[in-house]
């Protein structure tokens, strides 16, 4: 309408960018140390034999890959608008949201596919590797939810990667359980068996 934002227009968009950049810095946080928390699961998961460790690995890696996209989206919103994107780049966090809604699919097939082949010629599995594994991974996890949970926020990219890696402690936890029952009670069905479960998550 020709007139000059007002100052509070000036302090809300000041605002805005604090808080965008206070998400950038927490998805980077969780993106460097999910990439070292990946590749120990993956060895890991050579070394035991484990298709529960190595379904939640690819688990986390498309949780990672759903967290980089957030990282992406946090860093586009604060791009001043232009006259084709008058109201900026904001919704790049909501198509990073929808992105991250459907990355996990992808794998799914694969891993249901060899789980049901174990379950009709389940392997040896280092269950004691399983264990360790499944809960350092379980543990990071937890923490990585942690620094992402923002419940007054209502930002909707922030929740998406949230819930993600949510969802891959509970992949964790299933990992774990699944070392447990083939170390105490020699059930390497449970590998494959809580591979599904994971695979549903």
């Amino acid at each position: 309408d020709g007139h000059e934002p007002s100052h509070g227009d000036h302090d809300h968009r000041q605002e805005f960018r604090e808080q965008a950049k206070t998400r950038q810095s927490k998805l980077l946080l969780v993106v460097v140390l999910g990439a070292f928390v990946i590749a120990a699961e993956l060895f890991a998961a050579y070394a035991s034999g484990s298709l529960a460790l190595l379904a939640d690995a690819a688990h986390a890696t498309t949780d990672l890959a759903a967290v980089m996209l957030a990282l992406l989206a946090a860093r586009w919103v604060v791009k001043q608008a232009t006259k084709l994107k008058t109201w900026g780049y904001h919704r790049a966090e909501i198509v990073a949201a929808f992105v991250n809604a459907i990355l996990l699919w992808g794998v799914s097939a694969y891993f249901i596919y060899e789980a049901i082949d174990r379950f009709r010629n389940p392997p040896e599995i280092e269950g004691g590797i399983v264990i360790i594994a499944g809960g350092l991974t379980l543990v990071a996890n937890l923490i990585f939810a942690r620094i992402l949970h923002t419940p007054h926020e209502g930002n909707i990219n922030m929740r998406a990667a949230y819930l993600h890696v949510l969802s891959d402690a509970l992949g964790s936890l299933a990992a774990l359980v699944s070392g447990l029952l083939v170390w105490k009670y020699g059930w390497y069905i449970a590998d494959p068996l809580l591979t599904v479960f994971i695979t549903l998550l």
